[in-house]
């Protein structure tokens, strides 16, 4: 019969196995309060969104199998999310073919608009040199955004979700759809740039209406 796993050692499992479906940075908080997320993780910051998605995404689904779509799906994934977790980015959630990731919560990030910028043109220069499978190309196009968001955990007593909740957050997604009106591959609003200092290398595009937000 196998011996019982030290406690400690039981402890850091759970905290890696978990750590796969959610951050390294939730787990452990829940984890220390006993599964009791209550508001012990519930932090309001500022920080930097992006939303990822694949261009011409439908139509490569419709040509392909479910096992093939998900195949690809996983050779991007591991293209793109190591470029996100090497500028300090955490990726909150895997939305079909698209990514939401936050720099600077849960985990606190000091450049995180610059990171978030970075981590962008990173994703872009990989993909770039990416074939997969078949001889696909994955272009994709990246939105950013810098405001207050809270992070939470939502849900029932049975069935718990922790995300980041806020304006900004609506803003980011509304930006990376927007990348189809300029013809652009990363857009990032104005206060991701400011934040980051990155007037010098960005192009200025002007103004434009968000949809569904009255700014």
């Amino acid at each position: 019969q196998a011996k019982a796993m030290p406690t400690e050692k039981w402890v850091a499992y759970l905290r890696d196995t978990f750590g796969k479906y959610v951050s390294e940075t939730v787990a452990a908080s829940i984890l220390s309060n006993r599964g009791n997320t209550g508001r012990s993780i519930d932090t309001t910051a500022e920080a930097t969104l992006m939303f990822t998605d694949i261009e011409g995404f439908t139509g490569l689904s419709e040509s392909t199998t479910p096992a093939e779509v998900a195949s690809l799906l996983n050779a991007y994934l591991h293209t793109v999310v190591p470029v996100i977790q090497r500028h300090g980015g955490i990726v909150n959630s895997f939305i079909g073919d698209g990514l939401f990731v936050s720099f600077g919560l849960p985990r606190p990030l000091r450049d995180h608009a610059g990171a978030a910028i970075a981590a962008a043109i990173e994703i872009q220069q990989a993909l770039s040199n990416a074939r997969f499978a078949r001889g696909f190309t994955l272009p994709t196009r990246i939105g950013l955004n810098t405001g207050p968001v809270i992070g939470v955990t939502i849900g029932t007593d049975n069935r718990l979700s922790y995300t980041l909740l806020g304006d900004a957050v609506n803003v980011a997604a509304r930006i990376e759809q927007l990348n189809k009106k300029f013809g652009t591959r990363i857009l990032a609003a104005e206060s991701t740039v400011t934040a980051a200092g990155a007037q010098a290398f960005c192009e200025r595009l002007g103004t434009t209406d968000v949809r569904g937000h009255q700014d």
